[in-house]
């Protein structure tokens, strides 16, 4: 059973990935133009990255600095905020980044917060 998509174990491995593909390519630049001019696009973030797996948002994790000289993260950082954006950022990243972000915020500070750890560390 593998916790994250296998492209995850490939790039582990030290293989290169082929993250270059004209859909990406378009998905990635959907999301620079629902993040540009004054405001978010909120619905077009959301049909964008919330339809998507887990895979193809790796990849686009993978593309978008290639294409826009910030990481996907950074950007969303950047036009969103609170839960919402924080979802966002977690999705935005691969997998094994954002488990590692709910492990840091789950046990930062007094104590830990059991209830976003748990799911995490056990897959």
């Amino acid at each position: 059973m593998n916790t994250y998509p296998q492209q995850t174990y490939e790039v582990d491995a030290g293989r290169t990935l082929n993250h270059s593909s004209p859909i990406v390519d378009n998905w990635c630049h959907e999301i620079k133009a629902a993040c540009a001019g004054f405001g978010t696009n909120e619905n077009k973030l959301n049909e964008i990255i919330g339809t998507k797996t887990a895979s193809e948002r790796y990849l686009i994790a993978l593309r978008y600095p290639e294409l826009h000289k910030v990481t996907l993260l950074a950007e969303l950082k950047g036009e969103t905020s609170g839960d919402y954006g924080k979802l966002l950022q977690l999705l935005a990243q691969p997998i094994e980044e954002a488990d590692a972000m709910i492990i840091r915020d789950s046990t930062k500070g007094m104590g830990t917060n059991e209830k976003h750890l748990i799911p995490v560390l056990s897959g």
